[in-house]
């Protein structure tokens, strides 16, 4: 993903869905929850702010520390207040869903670096609404760029492409998760990638139920481990060897 030239500094994994109801945010809980298994202290942020990605609403979430945000006055102990999840701290997404529209692109920005600053790894679930001041902070600002899609949403994919090109970003910016890939099409998960000119990631099966965390066998959680740690070493928090390419 990281190319010896195109290097980057960060500590922010994104995660962006090609359509509502994709699975954006399972799939970043799952990625928390396998990067806080590593030990590194995980910080996970729901950005959608279309839909807060938790179905109750708690104590603390973003709306409810907007405030805070918007004065600029978060410390240490707000995220330390935040839901402890399978080794991880979640900050639920806005609740309000008419306030979706007033976030501002420097609220966003601040509390990104506050809780960069507060965690070894920042997951971002950016959801998949292009009109949030969230998902264009997050599109600039995420060192990783995850792309959680899956082949029917081809057609989706091509002005979301556009409009990443018109951000300064490329197609080899992107790593593609298709989720729910065992649900046939007639479009193959690694043609798509390739014709869009991304990286395919990962592949994951589909869960009827699509529960709180993704019942993983043994070998998909595997294979998710391993693209996990390749994670960690393109951002300097794991030791191997760099090869072109990060994840292969």
């Amino acid at each position: 993903m990281l190319e010896d030239e195109h290097k980057e500094s960060g500590n922010v994994v994104g995660f962006f869905g090609s359509g509502p109801g994709i699975g954006c945010t399972s799939i970043a809980k799952l990625f928390a929850r396998r990067i806080a298994a590593s030990g590194l202290r995980v910080i996970m942020l729901g950005l959608d702010l279309y839909d807060p990605g938790y179905d109750r609403k708690t104590a603390v979430s973003l709306d409810r520390l907007r405030p805070r945000i918007t004065g600029k006055m978060l410390h240490d102990e707000d995220f330390s207040a935040l839901v402890k999840q399978e080794g991880y701290a979640y900050l639920p997404g806005n609740f309000d869903y008419l306030s979706a529209q007033d976030y501002q692109e420097e609220e966003i920005e601040y509390l990104l670096a506050r809780a960069s600053e507060s965690a070894d790894v920042v997951i971002a679930d950016f959801g998949s609404i292009p009109e949030s001041a969230a998902w264009y902070v997050g599109m600039q600002k995420s060192v990783l760029r995850m792309i959680v899609t899956h082949p029917r949403h081809e057609h989706r994919l091509q002005p979301l492409m556009e409009l990443a090109g018109h951000m300064d970003l490329h197609p080899q910016d992107f790593q593609w998760i298709i989720n729910r890939s065992n649900v046939e099409e007639l479009t193959s998960p690694k043609s798509l990638a390739l014709r869009f000119g991304s990286e395919l990631l990962l592949e994951l099966p589909y869960y009827p139920s699509f529960p709180e965390s993704l019942p993983l066998g043994k070998k998909e959680l595997q294979h998710v481990d391993d693209k996990v740690h390749a994670l960690l070493v393109s951002l300097g928090l794991a030791q191997e060897t760099r090869k072109k390419g990060i994840f292969q």
